[in-house]
């Protein structure tokens, strides 16, 4: 995992393969892309809240931690 600092205080956790990309007409919209660049999640920050705006779980779970700031997304083992 690494941990990269977004806007208005908020941190994401992602995958080390995977990427954050910000959005350049709103700042406050970000996407993860995992490592054949598909969407895997979006969202929207304020001060206070985090808004998922799009999830594809397959694979996937987030953790959301309004107190800290922390978005989690983790990457889900898959079952033989």
């Amino acid at each position: 995992m690494h941990q990269i600092m977004l806007e208005k205080g908020w941190t994401c956790e992602v995958p080390k393969q995977y990427a954050i990309y910000q959005s350049l007409s709103d700042f406050s919209r970000y996407s993860v892309l995992d490592q054949e660049e598909e969407s895997v999640c979006s969202f929207q920050i304020t001060t206070d809240t985090c808004k998922i705006t799009a999830f594809r779980p397959w694979q996937h779970q987030i953790e959301l931690d309004a107190t800290s700031k922390v978005i989690r997304l983790i990457l889900m083992e898959e079952a033989d």
